[in-house]
């Protein structure tokens, strides 16, 4: 989760820099790759913070479909099998 902030961080500053160099020294190349990489490196770490969100709540699901231990008193014991 934390590389993901932090990606998405550096895309912004990455943007902000472009920005910057477009409005204070027109120059349109370097200006328009710095903004353009910073974009694809915001979708990157918003990418990575969706799939950390998903992560997280399949195990928040796993925990709660566990039985606790009163469904397990709760539950009939099996009888073994004869071989």
């Amino acid at each position: 989760m934390r590389t993901s902030v932090l990606i998405a961080i550096i895309g912004l500053v990455f943007m902000v820099i472009g920005f910057i160099i477009s409005a204070i020294v027109n120059d349109v190349l370097l200006s328009s790759s710095l903004f353009i990489i910073g974009f694809l490196l915001n979708i990157l770490g918003i990418l990575m913070i969706n799939r950390d969100i998903e992560n997280l709540i399949i195990k928040l699901e796993m925990e709660s479909n566990k039985p606790g231990p009163e469904d397990i008193k709760k539950r009939p014991l099996r009888k073994p099998r004869r071989g």
